[in-house]
């Protein structure tokens, strides 16, 4: 995995080509809005919900339609419902595509250890398997 510094290349940009670190960069350009929208992706709220461990907000109707269609066990429906897409995520970003999608691949290994993290602390009593989808109809992170 590359190191974080080398998917902004921004970064060398300041300083006359010296560069700065990624946090002075956050610092000198980052938004409020940005860090608690990107909190709110990257630590979601999750409850439990009749049995399931669902990320927020829960859509009992979704739930209801995939249980009613019988085909998915209830781990394969709590893993459908908790899909974090990443397919589709920041459409306005215009950066190359190699690199856009290096930094995508980062976010999500990122994402994958933090749901580690923060379901092991909220359901100790669970055991969860947190990992990447890319089964070429979808990319994203779920459990």
């Amino acid at each position: 995995m590359r190191k974080v510094s080398q998917l902004i290349p921004e970064l060398n940009l300041w300083n006359g080509g010296d560069g700065i670190s990624v946090s002075e960069w956050i610092f000198a350009v980052g938004h409020a809005a940005h860090a608690a929208g990107f909190a709110a992706l990257l630590w979601p709220k999750i409850r439990e919900f009749d049995g399931y461990i669902l990320r927020e907000p829960v859509n009992e109707m979704n739930l209801r339609g995939w249980e009613a269609g019988g085909r998915a066990t209830r781990s394969q429906i709590e893993t459908a419902l908790n899909l974090q897409s990443l397919e589709e995520i920041f459409p306005d970003d215009h950066s190359e595509p190699t690199l856009k999608s290096a930094q995508i691949d980062y976010l999500a290994d990122m994402m994958v250890d933090m749901l580690r993290a923060k379901l092991a602390r909220e359901f100790p009593a669970h055991q969860f398997n947190v990992f990447v989808i890319d089964d070429g109809d979808n990319f994203g992170v779920s459990f």
